[in-house]
């Protein structure tokens, strides 16, 4: 569900045409030496009218959202408050608690670049990129787009009407083809910068009589392939255990690799150390713990026949039905001794945070929706130690993916701050100011509120969201109900007169990043700097 409403806020995201207003604003100063603040800012006397601040682009820009009769717009504009750039679209509520996403300008927004928005045409839905100065750069010829982690580069594909593809790379910062490469008749292309060495291009390509992997070089001017490969499925769960796509495992991925007849009929379960595997065998009682020469070292018997069998941290779980509000999960260790079975319905799962707490239970429950749906969503019963005993005092207030309820009732978090962790991350209350910990209260840096206002539809909010870039400075809330900048210890280092203050960056890895903020006061949002 997660990423599926990721998407379609992504998709929802596009960007519509609104005029600066001017207004006479004041100069900002430090607070009172009192508060001990010790930075001070200064304002241009003009702003821009809109609901938020989607994100601030290097010094230069930032991307202003406004939301109206469920038709969202969001506008590029630039330090002057003149709008360079904008799209926009309809919402329409469906049957999945979720949107229906209609162009309703020639674009529609796909994400945030180095040098530009990336958009998808309205007509075509080919990919192109329009420069943060409303030049178009990159014409929606393309049917993806991808930059190299400088963002100097972007590497494009697309198939013609007679069914051949190529591949060509462009200057991320002009737009300009650099080189291109044709790749025959294709079905499907997919084209990646590699993470680690983004002189080299990787395509996935399918053609009539397989599927293939091409590799290309780059030196700035010129394409080269490199290798080419036919790709055959497999896994490789280690060394000496991999599994083709018909199920079997072998001892190698090579060709020459042999048949492990020890592990016929079972499936891969999951990782239960980095040199420990589950396997199972669907619909049985039956699993086993197997080493890197599928040596069995624990087996494991179910007291029910189980359809879905899995590792949560060390533990192994095995759940009668695929479905989450009619399984019966038992848990076991990793020698196959039987830890706790857990009532129907609750699922056992984990936490990536330096906390005393490492795990928790959780059940599925059902929250109306901003599209008036009811969809199900999760939330947690119990928190667990990292041996499984109940860990008191932390009260399960909050839930995983609480982003489609409504009018303050739903609670958001990631479910991965049980502990109430500033580190980690803490949620908030819809359409209330206060960031609050997965119990539910306040958190605090000094006598202030750390806080950000809510409008409209957001992910759980984390302390680095709040940050000031680098600074020991957070976005906070006082006791009047205005907004400012405040150090973790509680010292001012912007006054506390703003209706709302953001100094995030949201989007690209290459996106440029600002040492600018954005206040507003009376509606009206404007640029500051420290």
């Amino acid at each position: 569900m997660r990423k599926v409403t990721i998407l379609l806020i992504s998709l929802a995201l596009a960007i519509g045409l609104c005029s600066g207003f001017a207004y006479a604003g004041d100069a900002l100063t430090a607070g009172s030496a009192a508060d001990g603040a010790s930075v001070v800012f200064t304002q241009a006397k003009k702003g821009y009218v809109a609901d938020r601040v989607y994100a601030l682009i290097g010094n230069e820009y930032a991307m202003m959202v406004t939301e109206k009769n469920r038709v969202q717009t969001i506008n590029i504009i630039n330090s002057k408050y003149d709008t360079t750039f904008r799209m926009s679209c309809r919402q329409t509520p469906n049957a999945y608690g979720s949107y229906n996403v209609t162009p309703t300008s020639v674009y529609q927004y796909a994400g945030l670049l180095a040098h530009g928005v990336k958009v998808t045409a309205a007509k075509t839905s080919k990919v192109g990129v329009v420069a943060y100065a409303g030049k178009k750069l990159v014409s929606c010829a393309y049917d993806a787009l991808n930059e190299d982690t400088s963002g100097a580069y972007l590497v494009g594909h697309a198939t013609n009407s007679k069914g051949v593809g190529a591949i060509t790379v462009l200057s991320g910062k002009t737009g300009k083809k650099i080189a291109s490469k044709s790749l025959g008749k294709v079905s499907y292309i997919e084209s990646v910068w590699w993470s680690y060495k983004h002189s080299r291009i990787s395509v996935r390509r399918t053609v009539e009589s397989g599927m293939y992997l091409d590799v290309f070089s780059f030196n700035g001017k010129t394409l080269k392939r490199v290798s080419s490969k036919r790709v055959t499925s497999s896994f490789v769960i280690a060394p000496t255990l991999v599994q083709r796509g018909d199920g079997v495992y072998y001892t190698s991925a090579k060709s020459s690799g042999k048949q492990i007849k020890a592990l016929a009929g079972w499936s891969f379960g999951g990782y239960v150390t980095k040199s420990t595997y589950l396997f199972y065998k669907s619909g049985t009682k039956n699993a086993k713990v197997v080493d890197k020469n599928a040596k069995t070292l624990a087996t494991i018997t179910a007291p029910y026949n189980e359809n879905g069998w899995g590792v949560v941290g060390k533990y192994i779980c095995a759940s009668t039905h695929w479905d989450d509000s009619k399984a019966i999960q038992t848990i076991f260790t990793s020698a196959g001794k039987k830890v706790m079975q857990l009532p129907k319905g609750q699922r056992l799962r984990s936490m990536d945070v330096p906390s005393s707490v490492k795990y928790y239970t959780s059940k599925q429950v059902k929250v109306k929706s901003l599209g008036g749906a009811t969809p199900t969503t999760i939330r947690p019963v119990n928190y667990y130690n990292s041996k499984l005993k109940v860990v008191k005092g932390v009260k399960p207030a909050l839930g995983e993916w609480f982003h489609l309820s409504m009018g303050g009732k739903g609670i958001y978090d990631s479910g991965r701050d049980a502990a109430g962790n500033l580190s980690a991350y803490t949620g908030y209350r819809q359409r209330t100011p206060n960031v609050v910990t997965a119990a539910g209260g306040a958190v605090k840096c000094g006598r202030y509120t750390l806080s950000r206002p809510v409008s409209g539809l957001y992910w759980p909010i984390s302390k680095s969201d709040l940050r000031y870039g680098s600074k020991d400075a957070y976005v906070a809330k006082s006791s009047t109900g205005k907004f400012g900048l405040v150090s973790y210890r509680g010292k001012v280092v912007l006054p506390f007169s703003y209706d709302d203050v953001f100094c995030g960056s949201s989007g690209s890895i290459t996106l440029p990043k600002s040492s600018k903020i954005m206040v507003k006061k009376n509606g009206v949002w404007s640029f500051s700097r420290a």
